[in-house]
């Protein structure tokens, strides 16, 4: 017959703390049954020593020791009864003892991967072995979260199948230190006459903060008696370490252009209710702490919170701190307090204010309708106006007699900068808005933009256009040009505008 595989996971030996409060304590050193929905035990210290502690269903203790010969384990073939503890702190097996739930899955030929024909063995992390009467067991069950009790092997002559193994869950929120044995193995054929398949190996899944110790976990298929195969190898499922509880994002952070009441949190695992309270916050302004008895927190649902506070207007940087000592489902504390930062910034509006032909007008005034907020355009005509976190009020650039599009912007409680806020000037050839003759000398005038270059120009076809005059700088008001009439006859004058 060929050697069956086994699964052995040697885990590193470490040293092993009990630590916090100590809880409720509960020493078994006889056998005893702690049955389905019998809380009588839970959130104590369990300690079991020379004797067998039965366990079924569910249940949640603050630790667990196994030692001097003792065995925790759980009654068979009813899928209720699988060992489901929850631990909140430690769990440590010594060498001489166990968490052993071998035979306690299905009998000859029941479950998911039963073998029905003889001899054959169960199945489960994959199809049992054949039998003398045909093929072994069904694979079956997840392998990333085991769950099912294994199965039992083919009947032999005059003999039954060996039972499959029983289901271990086990979530450990502190250190799970393993020098013992943790197994769920199938069992072979129970009779003298050994014809019968062997039992599939159950199913291990634990998930634990840290993992250590030098023993073995184990969930092999049970020995097919003679002229009979063994069972399947059960599953085992190290999950991920609990890691421990901090804070995974927060919300508002960096600068921000808005006026803050609230500040969201998520955690990277639930939190335990009521172990997250005002008094566990603190919130440093550019004026003083907030007051403890003005900060709330509200659930926003699994691990995520918000923070309420009154709302701030103060410009400046801001500072939270959360922790240490809010703790996940567990009782694991957080690792270390979070300390997060934002700053309250003004918002600005910005934009560019350009001519129909695309030129930058610069000096030129953007303001508010209240005179209260001020801007002056660039050499490039780019303009940056900042107002007050939550602002409200309509901008538009200044200049008599000037035409923009649009014409002005309104906005209401300004909470994000505002870019692109661009305005267009129309014009081209400019108007000569005033004419005035005194004796033969005719003086023109015209508005002007600060910054662009006006040259006044002079035609007798209005086809050819010659410099009149040198090139003038506008600076807002109206430029002139004065020039005798005798000496120009039947004469055209335009004003053109260029940066």
């Amino acid at each position: 017959m060929p050697m069956k595989p086994f699964l052995t996971l040697p885990l590193v030996l470490c040293a092993l703390v009990f630590g916090g409060t100590p809880a409720a304590a509960a020493t078994f050193t006889t056998n005893t049954l702690i049955a389905v929905g019998d809380m009588s035990y839970d959130g104590q210290d369990i300690v079991v020593s020379f004797c067998v502690l039965t366990v079924n269903g569910d249940h949640a203790f603050n630790s667990l020791r196994a030692v001097g010969g003792g065995v925790v384990t759980h009654a068979g073939g009813n899928t209720n009864n699988r060992l489901n503890l929850t631990i909140s702190q430690d769990v440590y097996v010594d060498a001489t003892s166990a968490i052993d739930v071998s035979g306690s899955g299905f009998g000859t030929s029941s479950g998911s991967g039963g073998a029905t024909n003889s001899g054959a063995g169960g199945g489960y992390g994959g199809v049992g072995g054949s039998g003398s009467g045909g093929a072994g067991g069904l694979a079956y069950g997840s392998i990333t979260a085991p769950a099912d009790l294994g199965s039992g092997g083919g009947p032999g002559y005059m003999s039954s199948g060996g039972s499959g193994g029983g289901t271990i869950w086990l979530t450990v929120g502190g250190t799970l230190r393993m020098d013992g044995l943790l197994a769920a193995n199938g069992v072979g054929c129970p009779s003298d006459f050994k014809y019968g398949g062997g039992g599939s190996g159950g199913s291990i899944y634990l998930t634990a903060a840290t993992v250590s110790g030098s023993g073995a976990i184990r969930a092999e298929g049970g020995t097919g008696g003679d002229a009979s195969r063994n069972g399947q190898n059960g599953t085992v499922s190290i999950g991920s370490v609990i890691p421990a509880l901090q804070v995974s994002g927060s919300s508002p952070t960096g600068a921000v252009t808005r006026l803050v009441g609230t500040i969201g949190l998520a955690f990277n695992s639930a939190v335990a209710p009521g172990s997250f309270t005002a008094d566990d916050v603190v919130i440093n302004t550019p004026s003083g702490q907030i007051p403890q008895n003005q900060i709330a927190i509200n659930a926003a649902g699994g691990p995520l919170f918000t923070i309420v506070f009154p709302l701030q207007t103060n410009l400046g940087q801001y500072q939270v701190q959360v922790g240490p000592n809010i703790t996940n489902l567990y009782g694991q504390p957080m690792g270390s307090a979070f300390l997060g930062t934002f700053s309250i910034q003004q918002p600005a509006i910005q934009g560019t204010v350009r001519t129909t032909n695309g030129w930058p007008v610069r000096g030129l005034t953007v303001r508010s309708l209240d005179g209260l907020v001020t801007a002056t355009t660039d050499t490039n005509g780019n303009y940056s106006l900042v107002v007050a976190p939550g602002w409200t009020g309509t901008i538009f650039p200044q200049l008599v007699g000037a035409s923009f599009v649009p014409a002005n912007r309104s906005y209401s409680g300004l909470s994000t900068n505002q870019t692109g806020q661009d305005y267009s000037l129309a014009m081209g050839v400019q108007p000569l808005s005033t004419i005035a003759l005194h004796g033969s000398t005719l003086s023109v005038s015209w508005p002007t933009i600060p910054g662009l270059h006006y040259q006044m120009k002079r035609s007798e076809d209005l086809k050819v256009w010659e410099d009149y005059d040198s090139l003038q700088t506008g600076t807002g008001g109206p430029l002139s040009v004065s020039f005798d009439i005798r000496s120009t006859p039947h004469s055209f004058f335009r004003s053109v505008a260029s940066p």
